[in-house]
């Protein structure tokens, strides 16, 4: 496959990704199941503060969905042990521990 080709298949391969990611967001927040009540649990994945009284906005289901994808894909790609060293070095290089903030 030339260079451009692959380039093209790439961007494709990520449009349909994020038209997926789009219609589950929209589905979870349209159902009534509860299970899609719990996985609305992504706007805390999201980091986005929402309105008082409102469980959720779409584009806080989105980027929690976002978070949740890439932390899958890290869990997959790393076993526990390269975290922990990838994590030593992380603090070894700032002085202090980041995860006990």
């Amino acid at each position: 496959m030339r260079n451009g080709n692959k380039k093209k298949h790439y961007l494709f391969k990520r449009l349909i990704v994020v038209a997926f990611s789009i219609v589950l967001v929209f589905k979870l927040a349209n159902s009534d199941d509860e299970n899609a009540k719990k996985i609305s649990s992504l706007v805390k994945l999201s980091g986005k503060l929402m309105e008082k009284g409102k469980e959720y906005t779409l584009p806080a289901l989105l980027t929690g969905l976002w978070v949740f994808l890439r932390m899958m894909d890290v869990l997959n790609t790393f076993s526990i042990e390269e975290l922990n060293t990838l994590k030593n070095q992380a603090q070894d290089i700032m002085g202090f521990n980041l995860f006990d903030v």
